[in-house]
């Protein structure tokens, strides 16, 4: 195990990428993956923003009401952040992603099916 409180031997590579002394393309890949996430993540957020007086007035909610679902919204962002965060820290960013991306294309599936199908 590398002694983490002296700095990389000359001519060595560094261990962690917060020991370069310049970026590579690996800190910018992580930078835009990052962006990235952060854009889309925060998207439907944004997107409901924009849809919630044509929403109120399909569903005839009043403002009260609209208030709950945007609170709701933001609550259920909050609380699974924290539920993906953990499951991210133990069992791997790549897992706990998969995990969480595959439910999401099923909710668009089924809303459509069931306009479809009348049900």
């Amino acid at each position: 195990m590398a002694d983490t409180n002296s700095p990389p031997a000359a001519g060595s590579h560094p261990e962690f990428l917060n020991e370069c002394t310049k970026l590579t393309p690996v800190h910018y890949r992580i930078l835009g993956m990052s962006w990235a996430g952060w854009v889309f993540d925060f998207y439907d957020l944004i997107l409901f923003t924009f849809l919630m007086i044509p929403i109120a007035k399909e569903y005839n909610f009043s403002n009260l009401e609209m208030s709950y679902v945007l609170g709701t919204s933001l609550a259920a962002t909050a609380v699974g952040g924290v539920i993906f965060g953990i499951l991210s820290d133990r069992c791997g960013g790549g897992r706990s992603f998969n995990g969480q991306s595959l439910p999401i294309p099923s909710v668009p599936f089924v809303r459509g099916w069931r306009a479809v199908s009348g049900s």
